[in-house]
């Protein structure tokens, strides 16, 4: 079985020394930009660290998406074995992002059935 983490970062408010929140109007861009570095930096750590937790419930690949929340992936493909499975899933205009923890056992079913209709074009998955 796959393994799935994820983070997600909550909109926050003020950080600046007056008020002590996260973000405000009193900031400077220099300051806010230190800010989004250093915590990029600590969600990649962050994802490091899980990912490293759950490889080895998914040995074959593992796949990260990171911008303001991060999402994790470690596969074991068993059925699937071309790179189509991989994840994180992202939507055609990288809005979206998914992981998914699991097999559809009708998914031959499911494709006969809604494949041309989904724009499903793969002969695996």
């Amino acid at each position: 079985m796959c393994g799935t983490s994820a983070i997600v970062v909550l909109p926050g408010g003020c950080s600046c020394d007056s008020c002590g929140n996260d973000r405000c109007d009193n900031d400077t861009s220099v300051q806010l930009l230190q800010r989004a570095k250093a915590r990029s930096t600590q969600l990649t750590e962050e994802t490091e660290a899980s990912l490293k937790n759950i490889q080895h419930r998914g040995p074959d690949y593992s796949g990260v998406g990171i911008n303001a929340d991060c999402l994790w992936h470690a596969r074991l493909a068993i059925r699937e074995l071309c790179l189509n499975g991989n994840q994180p899933l992202h939507g055609p205009d990288v809005s979206i992002h998914a992981i998914m923890n699991g097999e559809l056992y009708d998914y031959e079913d499911m494709k006969a059935k809604l494949g041309q209709k989904m724009g499903c074009h793969s002969h695996h998955t």
